[in-house]
């Protein structure tokens, strides 16, 4: 069970509060000195893109058993829709989310990816996937300021 789970607008989720986790950009995986238990399915300098229908947001549900016919058992979703860049061009939309089973498999799934340039790809070369392992070392480094992340796509972790 986690007790908290902090969401941030930048493209990451901490299982634990946010006051131990830095602020701004992360470019690097955590500190091997400090278990923050993230995990960053696109950590960049996001915000929300305002007047857009339907409305970008961050979102969270719970999913009820059998309630999903391809994953029945329960789980969380969290969600980041049309985001974009800090400071970008408007037409920056970014759909990503992470789903949290309870056997301890994680998901990483892209939608849309289109950067402000028009191209259906995430162009945030500052942009950085990972996943902590809970000893404070990292289980996961897809992306560190490069653009690899790939619309429509998946990654599933299954703990071992």
């Amino acid at each position: 069970r986690i007790p908290v789970v902090s969401m941030s607008v930048d493209g990451w989720l901490a299982l634990q509060s946010a006051t131990n986790v830095l602020a701004g950009n992360l470019t690097s995986p955590s500190s091997s000195s400090t278990a923050l238990r993230l995990m960053a399915p696109f950590w960049d300098d996001l915000e929300t893109s305002p007047g857009l229908t339907p409305e970008s947001g961050l979102y969270w549900k719970r999913i009820a058993a059998g309630e999903d016919p391809l994953r029945p058992e329960p789980h969380w979703i969290f969600q980041w829709h049309r985001m974009r860049h800090w400071s970008s061009a408007p037409f920056d939309d970014l759909n990503f989310e992470v789903k949290l089973f309870e056997d301890g498999t994680v998901e990483y799934h892209y939608g849309e990816m289109r950067s402000g340039n028009g191209n259906n790809y995430a162009s945030g070369a500052s942009a950085t996937v990972w996943l902590d392992r809970g000893d404070a070392g990292t289980a996961l480094t897809l992306s560190a300021n490069s653009p690899d992340v790939l619309p429509h796509t998946a990654w599933r972790l299954v703990p071992q």
